[in-house]
């Protein structure tokens, strides 16, 4: 592991190297977990380590990261301006947080200042490393292709484009990996008749509270887009058939607490449509999300529906 050293330029026609910047008091768990990760990356990796704040933003000028994992403990006192200072350093460079569970708050609190997610200690391994690292990368990658025409203006979100965009990438990615995931479409019940009697405006604070709730009920690494007027779609990365009753939860826990204010004369109300996809599937992600958007049952603001594996018929396996 190199230690805060200058990066030359790489001779040409060299296969570009993946360069992490790990800014952390010592090489404790997530460089382990990174070191361990280095074989599976599927090109040449450098890891450097960052050990004090002084040396961070020269570190990040010096070596030019693809990715900064940035331990907050090593920010005292004044974390978020550090993650500031970093931001302003590399702007454009995946930023991911490392926490103890103590000051998750912080954690959460650095997203809304450029972070892209956060990871919290105890519960670091290189199987999530790897999926936070690669959805970091290929997000950032798309967003350098054309950022402004990936998010909706309204939500922040992915847009219908944005998001087809980043999950057909998901879909390959979980085929190599031989995994699964799931699709989930969700409806916003009300819409209508909160535009028809509250007005537009109204509209579109109902589609930003369902924005928030999905949010907060899904992981950092998940895929969240509205792709049409009240209609949402996510795509939840290495979700097993036993994931799907847990996101249900949290999502009629989300919502729950949301309807929970004074004086709503219209609740949350969502439909629910899920489809989970294996890695043997020849289902496209056009035909995915559309029978998602079938499936969405009854209205709720209680549990999902069971999704249904969607698998290709036998004998006629995809080929990557």
């Amino acid at each position: 592991m190199n230690r805060a050293a200058s990066t030359p330029p790489e001779p040409p026609g060299s296969p570009k190297k993946l360069r992490i910047l790990l800014a952390e008091a010592g090489a404790g768990e997530l460089a382990r977990a990174l070191q361990e990760l280095i074989p599976n990356l599927g090109s040449e990796c450098q890891l450097t380590l960052a050990t004090s704040v002084p040396t961070l933003v020269p570190t990040i000028a010096a070596v030019r990261p693809d990715a900064i994992f940035l331990d907050i403990s090593l920010c005292w006192p004044e974390p978020l301006q550090v993650v500031r200072r970093v931001r302003g350093a590399a702007p454009s460079t995946p930023l991911i947080i490392l926490a103890n569970p103590a000051d998750k708050q912080f954690a959460a609190l650095s997203l809304a200042e450029g972070a892209q997610d956060y990871l919290l200690k105890g519960y670091v391994d290189a199987r999530t490393v790897e999926r936070v690292l690669r959805a970091a990368l290929e997000r950032a990658a798309v967003a350098a292709e054309s950022p402004e025409v990936l998010r909706d203006a309204l939500t922040g979100l992915y847009n219908a484009r944005g998001f087809e965009t980043l999950a057909e990438r998901a879909l390959q990615r979980t085929r190599r990996a031989g995994g699964t995931l799931l699709i989930l479409w969700v409806r916003e019940e009300k819409l209508e008749a909160v535009r028809a009697e509250l007005g537009s405006k109204a509209a579109e604070r109902l589609q930003m509270e369902i924005a928030e709730v999905l949010a907060g009920s899904f992981r950092r690494s998940d895929l969240l887009g509205r792709v049409a007027e009240g209609e949402f779609v996510v795509l939840a990365a290495e979700a097993g058939e036993a994931s799907a009753p847990l996101l249900g939860h949290r999502l009629e826990t989300r919502l729950a607490q949301q309807n929970r204010a004074a004086g709503r004369k219209f609740p949350l109300t969502v439909r629910v449509g899920s489809r989970l996809w294996s890695a043997e599937s020849d289902v496209s992600l056009e035909t995915l999300m559309r029978e998602s958007a079938a499936a969405a049952g009854a209205p709720i603001a209680g549990n999902a529906p069971r999704p249904e594996l969607v698998t290709a018929p036998q004998g006629n396996r995809a080929k990557d």
